[in-house]
């Protein structure tokens, strides 16, 4: 019993759903770096943003210390996601030199990171859930982002199957037509 491939992504086949996804991520990508790369550099607009959110603060005048500890957490944060953005650009562009030298081998960098993205995305989703059910937080902002991060692994979980998908029937080509996939064993 072998995987089950899909045929086409969305309404196009695999070939162009591969490439929609390479351009998309490297479009995504490359504006999620620049946004994130200018916030961070504009560390005084994040300071008075901070500083004028009373919902961050239990008194209602925040002191120094607590802005710091605050900006310290916001700049790890978005450190991170721009990290992972420029981290990103590689294997999408390589997804897209795959398609375009129908090298199969060369999807498994983009296969396995966004496997692994997805996964966190997914168990962060989950840990947050953890968190506010334990802290008995039930605020509709919380619940939509944690909504918002599930779907966004779904979707990753469709692009990664058209991806692997196509990656199957690229294999598959460059042996000649021949699927290596497991079979039963048939006994005498």
């Amino acid at each position: 019993m072998g995987l089950r491939r899909l045929s086409s992504c969305c309404c196009c086949d695999l070939q162009t759903g591969v490439v929609s996804i390479g351009i998309t991520f490297i479009i995504l990508n490359g504006l999620g770096v620049l946004f994130l790369a200018l916030i961070l550099s504009s560390e005084n607009v994040i300071r008075s943003e901070i500083a004028n959110d009373p919902s961050l603060f239990e008194s209602g005048k925040p002191n120094e210390e607590q802005i710091e500890v605050i900006l310290a957490r916001v700049k790890l944060l978005f450190g991170t996601l721009l990290a992972m953005a420029a981290a990103s650009l590689p294997f999408d562009a390589l997804l897209l030199v795959a398609v375009w030298k129908r090298r199969h081998l060369w999807m498994l960098p983009w296969l396995v990171w966004y496997s692994l993205i997805t996964l966190l995305s997914a168990a962060w989703s989950l840990y947050l859930v953890g968190i506010f059910v334990s802290t008995g937080d039930y605020s509709a902002e919380a619940w939509v982002y944690i909504v918002g991060q599930l779907a966004a692994a779904i979707v990753f979980c469709y692009l990664i199957a058209v991806v692997i998908s196509y990656y199957l029937h690229v294999r598959d080509q460059r042996n000649g037509g021949r699927d290596f996939s497991m079979q039963p064993l048939q006994t005498a």
